[in-house]
């Protein structure tokens, strides 16, 4: 069943600690289009930290900056200056970057792209960019969450096999939690009408086509791309840390494009399947790799409250972890790859045999 949070409607317009600090680099926007993203984002900020309040997660200082170049402002703002960031993804191009400036996420930069705001005016490009901000502002609460429930210290970035496949089943969590909660904000404050019926407005009114039509086009490519990436590493003609990063490239983009699709798919009642869906379910990648490995992991994602209380959480986390690494490990496993590691050193070896077709 879709996952909800159970808040009174009334906190639409409940404000329990001030607004976000906004920083407008883009000179293309307008003093309207600045005051749009302005009164949404406050809008959709006071929603958010009331839930966080009520589930006693610890709050964060935000920074909210809009700009003409997306990349160049993640790049001065992010702490790794010479952390590699680029916009386009597996899935898609991203259009807003979290940045948080300690380990526990308490002061967080989120650098938007102006687009989103200066090629329109309102109506439905407004609706998407309302959601972005939403899908945006949920991520430093889930973040503090996480670690205020002990799950994750500090931010150290994955180096073997597990911590990749755990880090990937995180990111993918919280991307389905971060777009479920998009889409609640959305319905509570925007609406459609469809033969003079008004309804509320979810994500996959307007982009459910292109949701499912995106998770074809990306789980064609996969077919053959990573088994032939495999061979060729096994012909001598890619070395071991290229395969390596292809390969934990495109996993994340899996999950990370199952994550979105499920979540707004799940706005609906009852849910469109996706694994399932007419130009998917026959899909070589899906036959040999996805259909048996990705269930768990979806219901685990898709179980109990979308939300919990900080006390909660750790055992919310395990489930799904062990789910995704599950998955992941097997995918790999079925994509030729195994793995030997040094506990507590975090060293590791891949060893490499003949990718599944």
């Amino acid at each position: 069943m879709p996952r909800r949070i159970c808040t009174d409607a009334a906190a639409i317009s409940v404000r329990t600690m001030p607004p976000p600090d906004f920083t407008f680099e883009a000179k293309s926007l307008t003093s309207a289009q600045r005051d749009t993203f302005t009164s949404d984002a406050k809008l959709a900020y006071s929603t958010l930290d009331k839930i966080r309040g009520e589930l006693e997660i610890p709050a964060s200082e935000l920074r909210l900056i809009v700009t003409d170049d997306l990349a160049a402002s993640v790049r001065e703002h992010q702490r790794n200056a010479e952390e590699h960031f680029s916009p386009e993804r597996p899935y898609g191009v991203v259009a807003a970057k979290n940045l948080p400036q300690d380990d526990e996420w308490q002061r967080v930069v989120i650098v938007f792209h102006a687009a989103a705001w200066s090629g329109h005016v309102g109506g439905q490009d407004r609706f998407h960019a309302l959601g972005l901000i939403c899908h945006e502002l949920a991520h430093p609460i889930l973040e503090r969450q996480r670690r205020a429930a002990g799950v994750l210290k500090g931010t150290d970035r994955p180096c073997t096999p597990t911590e990749f496949a755990r880090s990937i089943s995180r990111i993918g969590y919280d991307e389905y939690r971060a777009d479920s909660m998009a889409d609640i904000f959305l319905a509570r404050t925007m609406s459609k009408t469809v033969e003079g019926v008004r309804s509320p407005a979810i994500m996959w009114d307007l982009d459910g086509p292109a949701l499912v039509d995106g998770l074809r086009v990306l789980l064609s490519r996969l077919y053959p791309l990573l088994p032939d990436a495999v061979q060729t590493y096994r012909e001598w003609r890619l070395t071991l840390d290229e395969l390596w990063a292809e390969v934990i490239n495109q996993s994340e983009g899996v999950v990370t494009g199952f994550a979105h699709a499920r979540a707004h798919a799940d706005a609906v009642e009852p849910p469109p399947p996706l694994l399932n869906a007419d130009g998917i379910r026959d899909l070589p990648f899906v036959g040999l790799f996805l259909r048996d490995t990705m269930p768990p992991y979806l219901d685990a994602m898709r179980t109990g409250a979308l939300l919990v209380p900080v006390g909660e959480f750790a055992a919310v986390d395990a489930c799904v972890v062990v789910d995704g690494e599950g998955m992941l490990r097997e995918i790999w496993r079925r994509l030729g790859l195994t793995f030997t590691e040094v506990d507590g050193q975090r060293e590791f070896g891949i060893h490499v045999g003949e990718p599944l077709r």
